[in-house]
Order: structure tokens, then sequence, then C-alpha cells
């Protein structure tokens, strides 16, 4: 979140900035040369006000490519901020569901009729989104290519 508001202020900043080059350059009142920063940086160029001298077309040049990435970096972490807040209450829901009998048949792994912290854990991570079934495999299987004992553990004798 403090990254989202630093790069808003930042943002906010460089409108500000936006605002006074075109009120300058295009002798324009601060409320238009406002709508002209901001439709620049979006892209969106409706052509009703537009820079007309050189100097204002040059820094127009300048400010749509700062302004629109600005704005679209600005965008990216909106979205990465909420969707991580999404993905937190859906975890938080997920861990507060009380348990049923089918989800233990689902959690066991090893078919023994309990569910151990290892696979309770598995598949919690799986189903939070944080990793796949594939990757959670292929880390198994590289703890068993190291627990050459297969002891279910990883030790000296195993490493050396």
């Amino acid at each position: 979140m403090a990254r989202l508001t630093a790069l808003v202020t930042l943002y906010a900043a460089a409108l500000g900035g936006g605002t006074a080059a075109f009120a300058h350059l295009c002798g324009l009142p601060p409320l238009d040369a406002l709508y002209l920063a901001v439709v620049a940086s979006s892209t969106v160029g409706y052509g009703d006000v537009a820079p007309r001298t050189p100097a204002a077309r040059a820094f127009a040049v300048a400010w749509l490519l700062v302004g629109a990435v600005g704005l679209a970096k600005a965008v990216a972490v909106a979205s990465e901020v909420w969707g991580r807040a999404a993905a937190r209450r859906a975890a938080a829901r997920l861990l507060a569901a009380p348990m049923g009998v089918a989800d233990v048949r689902a959690l066991d792994l090893y078919g023994d009729g309990r569910v151990s912290w290892e696979e309770y854990l598995y598949l919690m991570l799986v189903r939070m989104g944080r990793v796949s079934r594939g990757e959670l495999d292929a880390i198994r299987g590289a703890f068993d290519a190291h627990d050459r004992s297969e002891t279910g553990t990883i030790d000296y004798a195993d490493v050396v």
C-alpha cells in the first residue's frame, strides 16, 4: 500500500508539473491545462484542447511518454494491491472454514484416514493459489532425491 501511495503521489506531482507546463507553454487557464495534462497522460486525446506552439508540442511529446507510463504504472500497482488484498481475504475465508469428512478425504494424500501437517500444508497452499500441485510435486521429488536413505528426512549421511 505504501508503494501505491508513493506512486500516486509521484504521479499527482508529475500531473501538477504537466499542468503548469501546459499552462505556461500554451497560455491556458489552470483548469484547461490540467484537463490537457490528464487527457494526454491517459492517451485519450480528444483534440478539443491541443498544444499549438512548437515548444508546447515538444513538451507534449515528452509528457505523453512520461504521463502514459506513469498512469499505466499507477494502474498496474493499484491492480496488484487490490489483487493481493482479495487473495488475503480468500485465504482467510478458506482457513476459517470448518472442516468436515469430505475435507479430510480431500486432504488425506496418503489414504490412511488421517491428515498430517504435511498433507494439510500441501493442499492449503494449492487451494490458496500460492503454489501449484506440480510445483509441490517437483519440490517433493527433489527432497526424495536428496533423501538417499529413504528415511523421510535429509541427514548428513544423505549428503556426504
